[in-house]
């Protein structure tokens, strides 16, 4: 019994996550925040690139969402 919960455990630990970031690029709120805004876009690329390297199972989608518009920045859609 507890050799097949530990394998389920196993099987569940090594599924596919799939974390979707959606992010605010409204112009209107960053135009006099350049530097800040420079800095918001580091953390969040330094927040992916870790949570991609954690675990090979890990997958992510980046989306930029402004007043107007909202579009895929990761993957790239238009390549796959």
């Amino acid at each position: 019994r507890i050799v097949h919960i530990f394998t389920d455990f196993r099987i569940a630990m090594s599924s596919i996550k799939h974390l979707l970031l959606i992010i605010d690029l409204n112009p209107f709120y960053w135009a006099d925040k350049v530097e800040q805004f420079k800095q918001y876009l580091n953390m969040i690329t330094q927040f992916a690139n870790a949570y991609l390297a954690f675990d090979i199972n890990h997958r992510l989608s980046i989306v930029g969402c402004s007043h107007a518009d909202t579009t895929f920045l990761y993957p790239d859609v238009q390549k796959e």
